[in-house]
């Protein structure tokens, strides 16, 4: 993820929040088409700055990646770049790179079809470290990865229990990565630092 901008902040006194249906109804009747990149996190919407080089870089090469390693192995899984998440009631998160089964119908990718959600973090470290983490764990999201690009580390989640993750790992870019909950898959990350 990139810089994040909360559409209202939080010191003005919120008079709603919005659900994933009111989201879905405004983003259907064009209501985000004048901003970059707009998500819905517990009721607030955040809208997102554009994106510089080393995060696109990092973003795509990391979705390539993953990508063949799926098709090697002949899973059902593909990687996604960007996709919105539906996490009712109230959250519609994009994720840099989701990998998920849902790729046939015309509606954000279901939860229950995702198994591992990729955040790349040039300057939102902080919060996709902690309330985008809070966020997917309460949801039961297998299992979380933020690429922090400037240190050039990747922090591993899984084992969501209670509204947080209670397994955590970091593993340094450059050298083999792999998924915890799918043991098989796995990619090399040279040339991305």
């Amino acid at each position: 993820m990139n810089v994040v901008r909360q559409v209202a902040h939080e010191e003005e006194p919120k008079l709603f929040e919005l659900t994933l249906d009111d989201f879905r109804t405004l983003h259907d009747a064009g209501a985000f088409e004048e901003r970059r990149k707009v998500e819905l996190i517990e009721g607030v919407l955040y809208e997102v700055a554009a994106q510089k080089n080393r995060h696109s870089f990092m973003k795509s090469q990391l979705g390539f990646r993953l990508e063949l390693a799926l098709r090697e192995l002949g899973s059902p899984l593909t990687a996604i770049v960007e996709p919105t998440i539906a996490l009712p009631p109230k959250s519609a998160p994009e994720p840099d790179i989701a990998l998920t089964s849902d790729t046939a119908r015309d509606d954000y990718v279901a939860l229950e079809t995702v198994a591992l959600l990729i955040e790349v973090s040039s300057t939102t470290l902080s919060f996709d470290l902690k309330r985008k983490a809070a966020l997917y764990a309460r949801h039961g999201v297998a299992e979380y990865w933020v690429v922090d690009v400037a240190g050039e580390i990747v922090h591993r989640h899984w084992q969501a229990a209670d509204g947080a993750y209670r397994q955590k790992d970091s593993l340094k870019l450059g050298s083999r990565l792999g998924s915890v909950t799918m043991p098989e898959l796995a990619i090399d990350t040279s040339g991305l630092v």
